[in-house]
């Protein structure tokens, strides 16, 4: 039986908001994919057929996430993978009325070990598969917001690869949809003919991820718009210093306004987080989660 796609909680700092679940965690719940290993660290596959909806994977194993050979932030794995190779997983489930999900926000969450690729019904998404230094995994080293185009009424796939030449081996993700609760009641904005609109919708923006490890105390970085309403103003640079265990506030570095990269001077051996928050000329300003940052390792 295919899982559907279920509301699982509402937001209860904005309780007009709700957020559904697609693709549960296995850290939270006994969530079930069908996933298969290469022999070595060679691709299994030279195409991308594997991500998509009819692809025939009777041949594959189903069996409990999270994967991995060790404990990750104190949860154990369900399913052993031990091998210095690929891993391939597919996750299938269904969507009754695609409709409610309409000007929502897809939130896709993963914790792997070392690269990964990542897709939605035969769409990349993203992935730093087999490039630059890789990562470690962590809940969650990737929090990515995508817009909910890629999903579709009926079943939706989502599917991953994850390699990693050497030492331990993990794999786990979770899919959310955020968006009104209005759309649970059908309801729909009438437009009248009145010459005045406020546009209230905040633009979306992040931190280009590239590569956790620096061998440089001078971080280079660069960010991005990702939603394309053509009224972004300026970019908020903020910055949170992670020693050990310890982590810190997060500290406004500096506001861009025609600028999409700067120099960043790190102290060796610290892991810095960084985000950017948004702002539009109409004053709409970005509210992003604690958790939507990406890590940095300056390394002299």
């Amino acid at each position: 039986m295919v899982p559907r796609a279920t509301v699982t909680e509402r937001n209860e700092s904005c309780p007009s908001i709700v957020i559904a679940t697609s693709s549960p965690s296995g850290r939270d719940s006994d969530v079930e994919w069908n996933w298969i290993e290469s022999t070595n660290y060679e691709e299994k596959y030279n195409d991308e057929n594997w991500t998509k909806l009819g692809f025939n994977d009777t041949e594959w194993s189903n069996s409990l996430a999270p994967f991995g050979d060790s404990s990750i932030d104190g949860i154990n794995h369900k399913t052993t993978w031990d091998g210095d190779n690929y891993a391939y997983f597919r996750y299938i489930f269904n969507i009754d009325d695609i409709s409610i999900y309409e000007g929502g926000v897809m939130n896709v969450n993963v914790a792997s070990n070392n690269f990964g690729d990542h897709y939605i019904n035969g769409i990349f998404v993203f992935g730093d598969l087999d490039q630059g230094d890789g990562h470690g995994a962590e809940y969650w080293n990737d929090e990515v917001q995508v817009y909910t185009g890629y999903l579709s009424q009926g079943e939706n796939i989502v599917a991953s690869i994850i390699g990693n030449p050497q030492n331990s081996q993990w794999f786990d993700q979770e899919i959310s949809v955020t968006f009104s609760q209005a759309n649970l009641w059908g309801y729909r904005d009438t437009t009248y003919n009145i010459p005045i609109l406020v546009d209230t919708n905040p633009p979306t923006t992040k931190v280009n991820e590239d590569g956790f490890y620096k061998n440089s105390t001078i971080i280079s970085l660069t960010w991005k718009e990702i939603s394309s309403d053509d009224d972004l103003e300026g970019f908020y640079l903020y910055y949170q210093v992670k020693d050990g265990s310890s982590i810190g506030n997060w500290i406004l570095y500096d506001y861009y306004t025609d600028t999409y990269s700067t120099n960043f001077s790190a102290e060796n051996g610290m892991i810095y987080r960084f985000r950017t928050i948004g702002v539009d000329t109409y004053g709409n300003k970005e509210n992003k989660g604690v958790h939507l940052y990406f890590e940095f390792l300056p390394e002299e």
